[in-house]
C-alpha cells in the first residue's frame, strides 16, 4: 500500500516520474496476470491500457508540464542522479 501511495503521490505532484511510471507499469501488469485468463477482451484490458498510459506519463516526463518536475529537476541531487527525474 505504501508503493501504490508513493506511486500517487509522484503522480499528482509530478516528481520522480520515470520511478513512479515504472512502478505503476509492474503493478499494473502483475494485476493483469492476477487474473489470467481474463474475463475482458485480451488486449483491451483496463489493467493494459492502465499500465501503459503509466509508462507513457513517466517516460514522457509528463510531471513538466503538469507539476512540480521542472523545479524538481534543478535539485542538485536530481541532477547528479538523472534516474530520480
Amino acid at each position: 500500500m505504501l508503493g501504490l501511495l508513493g506511486i500517487g503521490l509522484a503522480f499528482t505532484f509530478g516528481f520522480t516520474m520515470r520511478i513512479a511510471g515504472v512502478a505503476g507499469f509492474v503493478l499494473y501488469i502483475l494485476m493483469w496476470t492476477v487474473a489470467l485468463p481474463p474475463a475482458n477482451n485480451l488486449v483491451l484490458d483496463e489493467h493494459i491500457l492502465g499500465a501503459l498510459t503509466m509508462l507513457l506519463l513517466g517516460l514522457m516526463l509528463a510531471g513538466d508540464h503538469w507539476g512540480v518536475g521542472k523545479m524538481w529537476a534543478r535539485i542538485p541531487l536530481v541532477e547528479r542522479f538523472p534516474v530520480l527525474r
